[in-house]
């Protein structure tokens, strides 16, 4: 938060997140001799979460002829790796109930931003009774938020020879 205030004034804010996420999940079965009396289940399962919330305010406010402000918020977001799941290696897999391999990713991003920027000329002094003065205010304010979420997601079984 920036704040001005008396003559002219420029206020300024500004806010930055950088939020990365580099996760990897892996399931394997490799390399066994399983004999198994029911279900076998191989389950990857990923969930990288980001909240980003990212704000920011200026004021510029006073008696002078110019008054200006700007606030800006920036989020950048990025989750990488992935998940995987896998029978593999040569495993001798025997189940009298399903065999089964899952891979999921539930990864998300949530992000929030804003900028406020209040600009105002209040009360200034003319120069003479019959002069009207000139002031100018401007504000702006803005947000952005640049998300990725690059993740690779793999299943795979190796029924063997």
């Amino acid at each position: 938060m920036a704040v001005g205030v008396g003559g002219s004034n420029a206020g300024v804010g500004f806010s930055l997140a950088i939020n990365t996420i580099d996760a990897n999940t892996t399931a394997t079965l490799s390399d066994v001799d399983l004999d198994h009396a029911g279900n076998v289940d191989v389950f990857g399962k990923n969930r990288a979460d980001i909240l980003a919330i990212t704000a920011s305010g200026a004021l510029a406010a006073g008696s002078g002829s110019l008054q200006l402000a700007a606030a800006g918020a920036i989020s950048i977001n990025t989750i990488k790796g992935g998940v995987e799941a896998e029978i593999s290696g040569g495993a001798d897999v025997l189940a009298s109930g399903n065999v089964s391999v899952e891979a999921t990713d539930l990864s998300s991003i949530e992000a929030y931003g804003g900028g406020v920027a209040i600009a105002a000329s209040i009360g200034g002094k003319k120069s003479s009774p019959t002069s009207g003065g000139s002031s100018v205010s401007g504000g702006i304010g803005a947000s952005i938020a640049i998300n990725t979420i690059g993740e690779e997601t793999t299943l795979s079984f190796d029924a063997g020879d």
